[in-house]
């Protein structure tokens, strides 16, 4: 019996699947609220993230990275509410020891979303994604859930 082993060495700068550790994130500052005055729209939540994003690798660039989603997740019982959508203008690519500060803007949905937990808070687990689809989950804390009456 022949058992064969395949080897993949990737020593040019092009981004593999464990590159996401090299991807270091911080958050500057945040938000989410709901606008519930009349008439309300189909989906009327808000979230807007601001984030500092560095490769912390000295030799290989990070490219291809999005943030698409984040699962929105009441404090108090750590139920999970729903699924948003972000959109973005950063490019998604970093440099060796690079960094970029990037908005991300919630995507307005045609449905509902969730009911918003007004005046609570909530939490978001975001993924991050590189060019192979590989991915990570990265927890926001403590996002007070205004509402507008």
């Amino acid at each position: 019996m022949l058992i064969g082993f395949l080897f993949f060495n990737c020593k040019d700068n092009a981004v593999s699947p464990g590159a996401l550790d090299d991807l270091e994130t911080r958050f500057l500052s945040r938000y989410i609220s709901a606008d519930l005055m009349p008439v309300i729209p189909p989906d009327p939540i808000f979230c807007q993230l601001v984030l500092l994003a560095k490769n912390k690798s000295s030799t290989s660039s990070l490219a291809g990275l999005s943030i698409p989603e984040g699962d929105v997740f009441l404090n108090s019982t750590n139920i999970r509410l729903g699924t948003i959508s972000f959109s973005t203008t950063w490019d998604g690519q970093l440099g060796p020891n690079e960094e970029d500060t990037l908005r991300l803007s919630k995507v307005m949905s045609k449905t509902s979303l969730f009911t918003p937990p007004c005046e609570q808070y909530a939490y978001l687990h975001l993924t991050i994604k590189n060019q192979s689809n590989a991915s990570k989950t990265m927890k926001i804390d403590s996002l007070l859930f205004t509402c507008t009456y």
